[in-house]
């Protein structure tokens, strides 16, 4: 495999793959238990995939998206739903702000702000 080719893990190590569609499961029954909607979770998840760049994720976090009633207008806005004027809701906002801080590891005074900012809105 060429450095450049992506890593299937369902093919190169189905356990492992295995275990993180269990671990994937457990996580939406936990969000789900906390009153989070699949829409807010699948808008977490596509905005994660786009900061990672992982298309795999991209394009099936898209689907999902729209499958939990997501408009595209909103898929499309989301890299910039910080700009975006109303079109997501305080909660979205939140969640999507703790998303980014967790995944662009921000220096910890960033992270701190963005935890407890979300913290006002999600408790």
């Amino acid at each position: 495999m060429a450095v450049s080719d992506p890593l299937f893990l369902d093919k190169t190590n189905p356990e492992l793959w295995n275990s993180i569609g269990r671990f994937s499961k457990d996580v939406a029954k936990s969000y789900r238990a906390a009153g989070i909607s699949d829409r807010t979770a699948e808008l977490v998840n596509l905005r994660v995939s786009q900061i990672n760049g992982c298309a795999y994720c991209l394009d099936l976090h898209a689907r999902n998206a729209l499958d939990a009633g997501e408009s595209l207008q909103r898929i499309n806005l989301l890299s910039t739903w910080d700009e975006c004027g109303g079109l997501f809701s305080e909660e979205e906002c939140a969640a999507l702000a703790i998303a980014e801080a967790a995944t662009d590891l921000p220096k910890p005074e960033e992270r701190i702000a963005a935890v407890a900012s979300a913290r006002l809105v999600l408790s």
